[in-house]
């Protein structure tokens, strides 16, 4: 792991024992490792990347289109390409909720990418249950970034990372660290209450912050915690109230889309 100062050791070793991002959604599966389509390419960092995929393009854009997974350190990500995307395309990186999986995220998704011509890819937790720094997660997150923005030529100035519940909050922690460099900015629905806790530090910048909710979540008010925690600590936030068009603790296509128009207006 990256560290800006040695006196940031206490503060992770104390992180690394005690954080856990947890809460999400019901189950779901891991997709097959199978497809018509070649891609992937390897990792840096931690993990190596290799893949399969389907869809064929149109656009004029390296490495695959349309749907694949791509192994990366202990895990794999889940990526979407549209045929119209070109090289130098933004980067979404999406974390997904306790028991979910990167495939049940990506129908919100689709439709953004579509729109707009980005690279879309889902990590998969190391544990089902949480992400966590200690089981690997943060080098996997990493290695995928780096692999994806060499397979597909993506904007390095534009790479976004996203997140649902405790993937939210997962994505909230890593855009107050050292990561940050390498952020343009995130966007989190629904994430957990944590936020004094798990407010990293120690970041090169600051990264912009987009947190969506509804009074129903049962995270509502974790996710006030954290944008408030975000502009109080000197980043740009908007807090999302979806009230009226979402409802519990969930968020959907249109959640994505508001959450990418307001995103979308920072680089690096």
């Amino acid at each position: 792991m990256h560290r800006s100062t040695k006196n940031l050791l206490p503060v992770i070793l104390i992180i690394l024992a005690l954080v856990a991002w947890q809460s999400g959604c019901g189950g779901g599966s891991k997709s097959s490792r199978s497809g018509g389509g070649g891609g992937g390419g390897t990792g840096t960092g931690t993990g190596t990347g290799t893949g399969t995929g389907t869809g064929t393009g149109t656009g004029n854009i390296s490495g695959p289109t349309g749907t694949g997974t791509v192994d990366v350190g202990n895990s794999y990500y889940l990526y979407y390409v549209p045929s119209s995307a070109n090289d130098n395309a933004p980067l979404i990186v999406w974390l997904h909720g306790s028991g979910c999986t990167p495939e049940g995220d990506l129908p919100q998704w689709k439709g953004v990418a579509d729109s707009n011509g980005l690279v879309w890819i889902g990590l998969k937790s190391v544990d089902p249950g949480q992400w966590s720094l200690a089981a690997g997660d943060i080098d996997n997150i990493r290695a995928a970034m780096d692999d994806a923005k060499s397979t597909w030529n993506s904007d390095s100035s534009r790479v976004y990372l996203c997140g649902y519940s405790a993937g939210a909050g997962f994505s909230c922690s890593v855009g107050s660290f050292t990561d940050s460099a390498n952020i343009a900015a995130i966007a989190v629905f629904c994430a957990p209450n944590g936020a004094q806790a798990q407010y990293m530090g120690g970041s090169p910048r600051k990264v912009p912050g987009y947190f969506a909710s509804n009074q129903s979540d049962f995270n509502w008010q974790g996710t006030i915690d954290w944008e408030a925690k975000y502009r109080q600590e000197g980043h740009e936030t908007k807090f999302q109230d979806e009230t009226g068009s979402v409802s519990g603790h969930t968020y959907n296509s249109k959640s994505a889309s508001d959450a990418y128009a307001w995103i979308s207006q920072f680089s690096l």
